[in-house]
């Protein structure tokens, strides 16, 4: 592409072929080297070969590529005579793409012709005046750059679609794993019924011993195992037993599980392994039904172990052991939210490590409208994801989180604490050059501070250990932490919840005399249950700690984008005091014209600073002790050009960076057109534009996007940018 067209399209060999001057013989000569004697020797083969450039210790010809079939014998002969002719090396290479590029660009360019592997492309011209536009300002600037911003929150969303996608799915997926596991092993519900009975043995071998007992009677106890295998013996159970045990002990405690001895008249004896927890009722469950059937062969009988439910006080310490769907729920959503909350840092290290931040302030963003608008768009996600988790919770209908005022609480807390979290990952998105970096290490952080400390904490709380006042203690420092405060808030929920529906039922048990008001008084754990509270199940000192942790990350970013952290760290630095700033102006050391610059720039007057288009005064740097940049004046007046010189580590994109904004200025100032640049660098933005060293460039946005959002930024027209 040359001057806004596209010239041509093809591969780079097609280039080289069609736009390339040919093949270029590069010769390093030496003090002796005789120009015409070499020219000679290439005119042998080549009759119009001249020099093409002659610079220094280099001497290069350019040789087309129609002559290719005498290189070898052109190459033999330079060979030979390279002494003679002063040269100490040579090479040869064929057309760069530089060279493609300036011929093609050029205004000699003949567009015409086309080629199999490419194409020679002509275009109409769409070049658009820019003095016709007409740049907006006031309401109408300020609503097309809430658009630009907008469309480029949009734009940057869908196309990272995969980290969209994660956002969502994580507590989807936390939360089933969540509700699945707790189900399956059914902790903290009562304990269900168990049928006692030889079914449940799957392979057992039965041994009835029977010594001149009832035929009727022992018949009967056949009769129960006809489909399993039943072991009848004449000698005594004991001694049987001993003897099994000695040749497979394995099989005995796997296989043999009860037994009967049958003697004569009415004696009974049943035999169980007590390996196995319920073998001692089955055991004589088998003898009552043997006597039962001896006599009526129709009739059964059929025991069931009920036990009975918790206690109450067993039901309310259970709340804290980490059995409870509750408890597991506010673990696993505070480590699923580690993840969702740390999916926000990666586009903006990406925004401002790529410059494309900086230049959104260029452009005339204000800091303000940049950081709420990007909290509006990530708090509007946010809404989304919590809004989602609470339907998938509610999908399982647990206790505690079924009814809509329990879950409407669960969503008022995921809410404060997204407010919380996202300018927090705001200001860390500053401590980060690498995205995946940035993610990886604030997803460390918020585990670290949520599922972790959150664990620690009920850990302490538990029997034995017996460490209340400190765990309390501890409550209230990691309440400054996002993540903890929501793993524990959602534990209060799920403990008021529990405690209530638990208290609510062992009063009923009591009969429909009970109060619950009464019923609290002897059980004090049943009173103060209130959620919106101070107290130990209420979730009111977290939503106002999460209201604190977002207005004090807020206030740390503005300060931090305006500046006002630095300047205060600098007042409180003693490593730079303001009176070494300033040096001289006669330094014997600086140049004369530069000294002449900076006693010009000092003797104007506020009329002359307005006049010059930019104008830099004593202008310096530090970085902690090291001085980028010292004591730089320069004055650029109306229609004049400047640059920077100097070796790497000079300070040249130091300046530039504090000139626009991007390096706050230890000393000195500068002025766009009489703005200060200390004093209203909003204003000075929509003075100047500016190109960073590297392209400032948002990866997932195309060209034609990029543009519209910076021209909406300017504050061009709608319609205009549209053309």
């Amino acid at each position: 592409m040359a001057e806004g067209k596209l010239k041509a399209v093809g591969s780079p060999f097609f280039l080289k072929k069609t736009f390339g001057v040919g093949y270029r013989l590069i010769c390093v000569k030496d003090a002796r080297c005789d120009k015409q004697r070499l020219l000679g020797i290439l005119r042998k083969y080549i009759p119009d070969v001249k020099i093409d450039t002659d610079i220094g210790s280099e001497l290069s010809f350019v040789l087309k590529e129609d002559y290719i079939d005498v290189f070898q014998r052109l190459l033999e002969d330079i060979e030979q005579q390279m002494t003679s002719c002063g040269i100490t090396s040579y090479g040869i290479s064929l057309t760069t793409m530089e060279e493609v590029f300036l011929k093609a660009g050029s205004d000699s360019f003949d567009e015409t012709g086309t080629h199999l592997n490419g194409a020679i492309v002509e275009t109409g011209s769409s070049e658009y005046a820019l003095d016709r536009l007409h740049l907006l300002t006031g309401k109408e600037l300020l609503f097309n750059q809430i658009q630009a911003q907008l469309l480029k929150k949009f734009l940057s969303t869908i196309r990272a679609w995969i980290q969209l996608v994660m956002m969502f799915v994580i507590p989807i997926f936390f939360v089933c794993m969540t509700f699945i596991i707790t189900r399956s092993i059914s902790a903290g519900q009562d304990l269900p019924a168990l049928d006692i009975t030889i079914d449940s043995y799957e392979k057992a071998i039965t041994v009835l011993e029977s010594t001149n007992g009832d035929p009727q009677r022992v018949e009967a106890f056949q009769n129960m195992f006809v489909d399993r295998e039943l072991a009848t013996i004449g000698e005594d159970m004991t001694e049987y037993i001993v003897r099994k045990s000695k040749e497979d002990i394995a099989t005995v405690n796997t296989r043999y599980f009860v037994g009967a001895t049958i003697a004569d008249g009415s004696s009974y004896v049943g035999w169980f392994n007590n390996k196995a927890f319920h073998t001692a009722p089955l055991a004589l469950n088998l003898i009552y039904n043997t006597i039962l059937q001896a006599q009526c062969t129709e009739c059964r009988l059929h025991v069931v172990n009920k036990p009975l439910p918790y206690r109450l006080d067993t039901q309310l310490k259970k709340l804290n052991t980490g059995l409870n769907a509750g408890f597991q729920l506010a673990f696993n959503t505070g480590f699923a939210m580690a993840f969702v909350s740390a999916l926000y840092i990666m586009f903006y290290i990406k925004e401002r490590t790529s410059r494309a931040k900086l230049l959104q302030f260029v452009s005339g963003t204000n800091v303000t409208l940049f950081w709420l608008l990007a909290f509006m768009w990530d708090f509007t996600l946010f809404v989304l994801n919590s809004l989602i988790y609470i339907a998938t919770v509610a999908i399982f209908q647990e206790e505690g989180w079924s009814s809509f005022e329990e879950l409407g609480r669960a969503f008022l807390l995921l809410l404060f604490f997204g407010f919380a979290t996202i300018p927090v990952t705001y200001l860390f998105s500053f401590l980060f050059s690498v995205s995946a970096t940035g993610f990886v290490r604030m997803m460390f952080l918020n585990v670290l501070s949520g599922a972790i400390f959150f664990t620690a904490v009920n850990i302490l709380k538990f029997d034995g250990i017996d460490l209340n006042d400190v765990a309390e203690g501890l409550e209230w420092v990691f309440m400054f932490f996002p993540n903890f405060v929501l793993s524990h808030g959602l534990n209060n929920l799920n403990a008021a919840a529990s405690t209530e529906s638990s208290c609510k039922r062992a009063c009923e048990l009591l009969g429909p005399a009970c109060d619950i008001s009464d019923f609290c008084t002897t059980r004090p754990r049943c009173c103060d249950l209130e959620v919106f509270s101070f107290g130990k199940v209420g979730i009111l000192r977290n939503l106002l700690f999460c209201l604190l942790i977002g207005c004090v990350s807020f206030s740390l970013l503005f300060m931090l984008e305006y500046g006002v952290l630095q300047r205060w760290f600098r007042r409180k630095s003693k490593a730079n005091p303001s009176g070494s700033l300033t040096q001289d102006p006669s330094n014997s050391e600086v140049d004369s014209d530069v000294l002449d610059e900076k006693r010009r720039i000092q003797n104007l007057n506020r009329t002359d600073i307005d006049r010059h288009n930019l104008l830099l005064r004593d202008v310096t740097k530090y970085y902690g002790n090291f001085q980028a940049v010292n004591n730089l004046s320069i004055g650029i007046n109306h229609s004049e050009c400047f640059g920077l010189l100097g070796i790497n580590g000079a300070g040249k994109t130091t300046t530039f960076k504090m000139m626009t904004g991007d390096e706050e200025i230890s000393s000195g100032d500068a002025w766009v057109k009489g703005i200060s640049l200390r004093a209203d660098m909003n204003r000075a933005h929509r003075q100047i534009g500016y190109c960073p060293q590297f392209d400032a460039l948002l990866e997932d946005l195309t060209g034609r996007e990029t543009l519209r959002i910076f021209a909406l930024l300017r504050g061009v027209r709608k319609q205009e940018v549209k053309n």
